[in-house]
């Protein structure tokens, strides 16, 4: 199964998650089958 999960990525304090189409048995920084969307902070 596929859901959207968010992907943390950047550098330290400078976070910028991405919302990825990732397989429910991969962890977090698992590897995404698609970007949906990039969120910066």
């Amino acid at each position: 199964m596929v859901k959207l999960r968010l992907k943390r990525c950047g550098r330290k304090q400078r976070a910028i998650y991405r919302i990825v189409a990732i397989d429910v048995r991969a962890g977090r920084e698992g590897r995404d089958l698609g970007k949906v969307l990039t969120i910066a902070y």
